[in-house]
Parts: structure tokens; sequence; C-alpha cells
């Protein structure tokens, strides 16, 4: 991979040590114009993480000692010529002084003093940036800059080179400090070979891209994927690291080995040549990312670490506030002017970075909606709108209805009454209610800007006399949110009644709110469902989990934004972080399930932002090759649908993450794990699309979680008596929305009665890092094991029920009581298990020694998947069970293609599959594939109606192309 890739990415985390003798010098060789200069530099901070540590080569403190020169192979002569008193020579420097240093302002070809590297506090891979400050020059008059730096260690010159900076007085060098450790010093060759300029830091990042086996493979051209690459700045200032055009030509060079066709963040005068698609910035006028409105209200202020307000406008954190309307709009007006003015295909117009809710920049925090006299009539209304009366709260009058799940700080001059004011039903409904009050209120504010995209987009679709690119269902006739009541909302806004050639020359318009993927954490008080029925036309998450264990979820969540973009009309867009680990499954699995969008979160470059990936060798290769991997397959992958829709279905509701348990909540995650191996494609609904939506397409339902709307159970209920097939677990449909006992379905379920849980360890819900589900476990009774093929001891615990005489008694625990049951009502049946399966399914995984092609046990997921496997076949049946595979079929191209993800590591080692078998059903009249990556055919033959194919080796992922 040549020089560069051999810099260690684990290396470049560790805090190498600069020894006392190894000292740097600069010198100004060209400037114009050109003006005695003094040489300052800073590392970290603006981007880069951290605050800014800043200093100067040419800050002397008085009576300063002459510090030592050196000439390359020679002894030190010397450094800026002082006179009889120890001052500057006038043709050396100018000298400026105040009370506490003398400052020298160099002429060119002046060195400064030298400094000793240590001094810096650097370390890593530190990047250094220098800028230089003319004697009574603005500094944005300075131009055409080179700066020759020179390294010495125990007085010998070890190292010269220049750095140019044609646009302005900074440039930027790298300093590999990780590197000195063991036995490696300064004058190391794996040292000195990395001590560089941000010239030729980048030079040898492209050659190494450049230069690995599959570089002149096609790249991808029509799906949107984007990174930032930023640095470049003219002048001097905040996130400028260099001024030299030349390195982003490399950077953007590089880019396109890793695949990308757009950007978000760089300089102006890229965006400028993408708009005129001049030379290798053309490649990037796919897709562009910018910011857009964000919540139309201000936001108090507090101090960095937190505390009372500092500042608290008026309307703070006020979704009802009276200037919200107006705001609102003007957010629309500006965001709109912005996303419609580049020449790219696709404008992704960001509102909230990692959106949190709307009260939480109010001063009382989310305790604002309790409090504030607006916002409780909003939330009346909001009650009012879900077909609510006060009889269904047990009320007396309206004002007993508001908002009581959020109390203020306890210092607030207006609090919540202490006591209940409702009966216990009415009291759990409310409460139900104002959490999802804070989802609404928050979303609904966004609502104006999604219908203003959408006037563009069908601007555009009208001009163009056809669909924009698939798939991108319309908002029309969809159960989505009415806009607020906004001033100036008539004809023209946001120039969305532009017709013919202009608007046809405009870009879609895309909003979002960047999730973070909270969905597989604890969960959010914004609603990965609800959220989208008032907001945005973009679906968008981030990957971040670190633990290999539970990167499959992604899986998860990008099924929710493949049902969330299907029924509600939104686009699919994902950040993948290389450095966070699966890269290239992650980004398949997003672009299986219909995304368009892929943010490689980011490139940085490393230089100029903090938790990039561009420094790590390792994780642009994968970049490089998942590229390699989406161009080969790109006419099947772009507008591909499932060509088989799932016909099992899996919830987790909204009240049970409300109202259950975290045993409850990571239990639902193992349960889509157990499927997800079985080779099972599910859809996740909410219980809002359980009790409006047709059931009717799903064979099998699987509900996690102890409770569900009232209004879900009853429609489960009917669609169960049809010939449906219900799954839960643990203390699965135990309580409605309310918190009260869900006895309707008892009947369904088979059920004369059911206790509380009987736990055996505190189940945590993940939280991004490493997994740790289990703590405190206690000895399971022996009593509590289950006594059938396959049977285990559970880790977790158990619910106590009572069957009813007519249910089926599947398996039992070693004390004779019921552990799995099945009940049959109607035409359909309903399935118990008194043990949280999905957790117990996930226990052995949990070691420290942890191999995910032998911990996840099949005799454990059959206590999950028999139901389903029951009433419907895999789609994609690979022989592994953590290989999961998708069949698309792109209704636009006619291609068809199955998407592999290999999933089983070994703490963070992949680990490869040999000799892979793959039965696909539903390829129609297929008879061959060749897979995308590996570039070759694959043997094939037909059994009754599958395909079935032989792979010789699978890593990350691969693509299989059938014909």
């Amino acid at each position: 991979m040549g020089a560069w890739a051999l810099m260690a990415c684990v290396g470049a985390a560790l805090a190498g040590e600069a020894p006392s003798e190894f000292a740097f010098r600069a010198r100004v060789t060209a400037l114009t114009p050109d003006v005695p200069v003094r040489i300052l530099w800073r590392w970290g901070g603006e981007g880069l993480g951290g605050s800014v540590v800043r200093g100067e080569l040419t800050a002397l403190p008085h009576q300063a000692p002459n510090a030592p020169s050196a000439t390359l192979g020679a002894e030190p002569k010397g450094d800026v010529a002082l006179d009889e008193v120890g001052e500057p020579t006038a043709k050396e420097a100018v000298l400026v002084e105040d009370k506490s240093y003398r400052y020298l302002y160099l002429k060119k070809g002046a060195w400064s003093p030298y400094v000793p590297v240590a001094s810096l506090k650097a370390s890593g891979k530190a990047f250094i940036t220098l800028t230089l400050e003319g004697l009574k020059t603005d500094p944005r008059a300075l131009k055409g800059v080179e700066v020759e730096l020179e390294f010495s260690h125990n007085g010998k010159v070890i190292k010269r080179f220049t750095e140019a900076g044609p646009d302005g007085p900074t440039v930027g060098i790298v300093l590999p400090l990780y590197r000195l450790a063991g036995d490696v010093t300064p004058e190391s060759k794996e040292f000195l070979d990395e001590l560089c300029g941000l010239s030729d830091y980048a030079r040898k990042r492209l050659e190494m891209l450049e230069g690995l086996p599959w570089a002149r493979r096609p790249v991808p051209k029509r799906f949107g994927i984007l990174t930032d690459c930023s640095g470049y700045g003219e002048g001097a200032g905040y996130g400028v690291r260099h001024t030299n055009k030349a390195i982003v030509e490399v950077e953007l060079r590089a880019l396109r080995q890793l695949g990308m066709t757009g950007l978000r963040g760089a300089a102006p005068f890229v965006f400028d040549r993408i708009d005129r698609r001049e030379g290798i910035a053309a490649a990037f006028a796919r897709v562009r990312e910018m910011h857009g409105m964000g919540y139309p209200v201000p936001a108090v202020r507090r101090p960095e670490r937190g505390g009372k307000p500092t500042s608290v406008p008026e309307g703070a954190g006020c979704p009802y506030h009276p200037e919200v309307a107006a705001r609102a709009a003007e957010g629309v007006k500006h965001a709109l002017e912005a996303a419609i003015k580049p020449r790219v295909d696709e404008v992704w117009s960001l509102t909230v970075d990692e959106i949190g809710s709307v009260f939480d920049a109010a001063p009382e925090g989310k305790g604002h909606q309790s409090v504030c006299p607006r916002c409780i009539e909003g939330f009346r209304e909001f009650v009012k709108g879900q077909g609510l009366t006060l009889a269904d709260f047990g009320a007396k009058d309206w004002a007993e209805i508001r908002p009581n799940a959020y109390a203020p700080p306890a210092d607030w001059p207006v609090q919540l009454p202490k006591e209940p004011w409702l009966p216990e039903r009415g009291w759990g409904l409310l409460t139900y209610l104002s959490r999802r009050f804070n989802c609404f209120a928050s979303a609904r504010l966004f609502t104006p800007l999604r219908d203003a995209c959408e006037r563009v987009n069908d601007a555009k679709r009208t001009a163009l006399g056809a669909a924009d690119p698939p798939p991108t269902p319309s908002l029309k006739g969809r159960r989505v949110s009415q806009p607020l009541s906004l001033p100036g909302r008539g004809k023209g806004e946001g120039r969305a009644d532009e017709t013919g050639d202009r608007a046809a020359q405009q870009p879609w318009v895309y909003s979002f709110a960047l999730r973070g993927n909270t969905f597989l954490m604890g969960g959010h008080s914004l609603d990965f469902f609800d959220f989208y029925r008032h907001a945005d036309n973009g679906f968008v998450y981030e990957t971040s989990n670190r633990d290999p264990r539970v990167w499959q979820w992604d899986s998860y969540l990008c099924d929710v934004g493949r049902v969330v973009s299907q029924r509600l009309g939104k686009r699919f867009g994902i950040y993948v972080k290389p450095h966070r680990g699966a890269p290239i499954q992650r980004a398949l699995a997003a672009l299986a399930r219909g995304a368009t969008m892929l943010f490689w979160y980011t490139y940085g470059p490393d230089y100029a932002k903090g938790d990039s990936f561009s420094q790590r060798p390792a994780d642009l290769v994968l970049v490089s090759k998942a590229a390699r991997l989406i161009a080969a397959a790109e006419d099947a992958l772009y507008g591909g649908q499932w060509a088989v829709p799932a016909e099992v279905a899996v919830v987790r509701p909204l009240s049970s993450e409300y109202w259950g348990d975290a045993a409850d909540w990571e239990n639902g995650k193992w349960v889509y794990t157990a499927l997800q191996h079985a080779h099972i494609p599910v859809d996740p609904l909410d219980e809002e699309m359980v009790a409006s939506d047709d059931l009717g397409r799903y064979k099998v339902i699987y509900i996690s979680g102890s409770h569900i709307k009232r209004a879900a159970a009853t429609k489960l209920a009917a669609w169960v008596e049809a010939g449906g097939t219900l799954y839960t677990s643990g203390n699965g449909l135990a309580c409605d929305e309310a918190n009260q006992p869900l006895d309707a379905l008892q009947p369904v379920l088979g059920l004369k009665s059911r206790a509380k849980p009987e736990l055996w360890c505190d189940v945590q819900r993940y939280g991004a890092s490493a997994l740790g589900t289990f703590k405190h476990p206690k000895p399971a009774p022996a009593a509590a094991a289950i006594v059938a093929e396959g049977g285990f001891k559970p880790l977790v615990g158990r619910v106590p029920m009572q069957p009813a005489e007519r249910t089926e008694v599947l398996a039992k625990f070693a004390d004779g009581a019921p552990a799995l049951i099945r009940n049959r009502y109607g035409q359909g049946r309903a399935y118990v298990a008194a043990f949280f399966a999905g957790l117990e399914y996930a226990a052995r995984v949990h070691g420290d020694d942890f191999d995910m092609s032998r911990d996840f046990d099949a005799a454990r997921r059959r206590f999950i998947t028999a139901p389903a496997l029951d009433r419907t076949r895999p789609v994609v049946d690979p022989s592994a069970p953590t290989v999961e595979g998708i069949l698309l079929r792109n209704p636009a191209t006619g291609k068809r293609a199955v998407a592999l993800m290999n999933w089983a590591y070994r703490g963070r080692e992949l680990l490869p599959v040999e000799n892979l078998t793959v039965t696909i059903r539903g390829a129609g009249d297929a008879s061959k594939a060749r897979a995308a990556w590996l570039d070759t055919p694959l043997p094939c033959t037909r059994a009754a109606d599958a395909l079935i194919l032989s792979l010789p080796r699978l890593d990350e992922a691969e693509v299989l192309l059938l014909e």
C-alpha cells in the first residue's frame, strides 16, 4: 500500500514523547508583499477536538539566551544575527517588545530561533498550523508564502522541507509523535518518513488509495455519496489549516477514489467549481448537504458545564409562542433560497444535528410544556385531535387536561400539583399523551419546511414530466401532519411556483433532522415513527455503535427507515462512521433498503476535523472497497426494492418504551436479531400503524414490549381471529398505554392470569459503547430451567402465568410452570413465552471472548423463530446465520440482485465465511449469478422454487448479480 499506509492507525492515538533534544525552527523563503513577519503556531480545537494550544517561534522572553542553530549534517552555528548587546541586527529582523516578550519580525530568509518540540505539548499524530503575522500588514494581504522547516536532534539537522501557502500566510505540518516509542527516535526512518507538510501528507494518502489493487475499477455515479473536505481557507483564521488549492485538488482525487459524488463541507471555490462542472469537481455534482433552518424558537444560553441559564430570550423553547409562525416562515424562505441555488442533482438541507426536543431550549427544559399556558392549550388541542374526550380521562373539565410527564426545575416559581388530579387510568393516559406531545410539538415546527420542499419537488416533477429519482414517493395521500398556519404561505414561497426550465434545473430538495441511533440504544423523546408523521421529507440517522455484537442492529433501524420512507413519503439517507466498525456492511444494509444518500462521516480531512476516518488506512481501504462494490451493483441497488414483501412484522410499542422496563426494551432488539439470523424478512411497525393500517399482508407479528395502545390491541385481536399468528415474550402485552391491565387480550393470548416478572439480574439499556446488558446476576433457581428440546436455564427471569384450559403448553419450567404456550383463537394462533426469549438468545454472546459465529445458539433461536418459519420461508437463506441476505429487484432497470452482509466478529476481528451456500426464493427465472466484488460467475443450481448458488468466500459483504 505504500509508505503512507504503514502509518499505524493504532499508534496514532498514542501519546509519544518528544525528547528534549528534538527541536525545530522555520523561516520564510517567499512572501508577497515582502514584509517582516512573526511565525505563530497552534494545534487542536477549531473542529479537531479539545481546546486550541498556541505558541510562537518568534517570541523571546527578555534576556533569553541565544538558541542553538544547525545546518544539515553540521554543528549549529547560530540563528538570527545578534549585535554586541544581544539585539537582532537590522538585516535579519525587526524587534518589537512588550512587558513579557521580545517579538522578532523576521525578514525573508532569516531563521527563527530553535524551539523544542516538547514545548508544543502535542502528542499522537499532531497537526501543527503555522501562521505569519506581518509587521503593520493586514494578514489578508499576505500571499505567495513559502515556509521552510528545519528539524534537529542532538544538534544535528535531520530533515528540512518547504510548505507553500499560495493564498495566504497559513501552512500546516504533521508531527508523527506517536512513533516516538520504544527504540524509535526522531532520527528513525519511520518517523522521518511521516514528518512532512500537509501537501506531502495528502499526496501520500492519495498514492496509497491509487495503489490499491481495485483502484482502477469504477466508482459510483448514481448514489449521493458525500463527506467533508475542509481545511482550506484564504488568509488565516478559524479552521484554516492551509491555503494551498493544490492540496484540495489532491484531496478531491482521493475522495473520488473513495466513491464520493458530493460534498458537505468544503471551500467556496470548490463549490463554485462544482457548479461550473470544472475538472474533477464536476464529479461531485450529484448531491450536496447544507444547513437549513433550525427550530424556529430562540434558545436559552447555559454555562458550558450546565447550570442555570445565563440568557433567556423571550419565547425560548416555546413552540406555541406567537412569534413562532413568523420565525418559521422566515426560516423556510431562507432555507429554500439557499437549497435551490447549487447546480447539483440533490440538496439535503439539515435542520438540527442530533436533534432533541424543542423544549430543551426552554429555561424549564421539557417541564416548560407543563407550566406554559400556551403549550397547555396546545396540548389540549393535540388530545382532541386524537379523538379523545373528557370521559376517557375521567375528567370533569378541560382545565384538568394538561401535561404531567415532565416537571420544571425544583426552584421554578410555577410547579405541577404534587398529587394526581385524575383517576388512575386518566392519569396514566395523560402521562402517555404528554410524552407523545413532546414529540408532536417538536416535529410540527418543521411541517412547513417539509411541505415547502415538497412543492419545490412537485414543480420539478411537473417541469420534467416525470417522477423524481427513485424511490421518492410523494407526500400526497399520506397520513402526515398539516402545516402550521404561516403568514405569507402564498404562491412563490421558496420558489415552489417556478415552472419550465427554471424548475427543471433546480435540485431536488430534502429536509432532514440528523437522528442519533437512539432507537438502538435507550430510546429517544422524539420517536422514530411519530416524528416523521409531522416533520421532514428525509429520514436520516447516523451509525455510531461501537460494539461489534450490535453492529447488526443497524439493519433493524434501516428497516425502520425503509418502512417509514415507503409509507410516509420520505427519502432515506444514512451517516456511516467507518471508524466505528463494519462500514461496508452498514452502508450496504441501508442501500439495500432504499437509502439513496450515504454520508461517510467524516473524511475531514484529519488535519481539519476530529473524529475522522481519513487518518486510518484500514478504514480508507474499506471505504474504497465499498465504493467498488456499490458501483458494480449500482444498476440493481439504486432504486431497487425488495423483490418479495415481508410477511412478518415486528413491533416495539411506544407505550412500552414509556412504561416498560429495560428488560422489555432490550428483549425486542434481540428478538429482531434472532429473526435476522433465521433469515426472515420483517417490517418494523409502530403501534399507530398496527391500529390503523391493513395488517392482512402479514402472516406473523412479533410484539416485544409490556405495553401497547388499546386500539392496537383490539386490531391485533381481530387480525389473529382472522388467521394471523401473534408472538410475544417476557411480560409482553400486559398493559395498555394508560398503564392499565390489558385484560381484553387475555383470551387471545390464552391466559387466565399473569403475575409480575421474576428477574434475576439488572438489565441495562445499551448505551453506544461496550455491550453490558446483564448487571448483578443472581443464580437462577433450579426450578426455572426450561424443560424442552434445546432447553436451558434462563439468565434474566421468567413471568409466572396461568394458561386457559384449552391453551397448549409447548414447554415447561422444571417446576412444571408453563414456559411457552400456544393458543388457538379463531383462525389464528398466539404464542407467549414466559421468559425473555430475545435476551436469552443473546446471553452467550455477552462473554468477553465472544465469537458471533459460535455463540448464537440455534436451539434458543427456535424458541423465537419457529412460529414464523411455520408460516413463511426465508427469501434469501445463506448457510451461515450471521450472514444477512436481501433480494432486490429494480423496477426501472429490471435488474435483480442479492445483497449479502457478514455480521460475524470475534472481538473486532471479522470472521470470513468460506464456501457459503445461498438459497434464493422469489428470483423468478434467474439461472445465473455473478459476484460483484469478486467479479466472477458463480455455480448455480435450481431446486423446486429456489436458486441455489455457492460463494467461495464472503468477507464483509457481496452483491450477487442475477441473470
